[in-house]
C-alpha cells in the first residue's frame, strides 16, 4: 500500500475496517514536483481523466452491489 495514504485510520480501532487501494494510473512522479494527472490519455492501457471517474463510478456500484 502506498506510504502517504492513512489506512491506519480505517482499519484500525475503533472502526477495524477492511480496507484496500484502487487506481487506474501507472504511478510515475506521485508526489514529485513533476507528478501529473493525464487529462485524455492515448495509451488504451492508461486512464484518463474520463476513465479514471468512470472507474470509480464503477467499483461503488459493485461494492453497493
Amino acid at each position: 500500500m502506498a506510504g502517504s495514504w492513512p489506512g491506519v485510520r480505517f482499519t484500525g480501532p475503533p472502526l477495524s475496517l477492511p480496507a484496500g487501494g484502487f487506481g487506474t494510473g501507472y504511478g510515475t512522479g506521485a508526489h514529485a514536483p513533476d507528478e501529473f494527472f493525464l487529462i485524455d490519455s492515448s495509451n488504451p492501457k492508461v486512464a484518463g481523466m474520463d476513465e479514471a471517474a468512470l472507474s470509480f463510478v464503477r467499483l461503488l456500484h459493485q461494492i453497493a452491489e
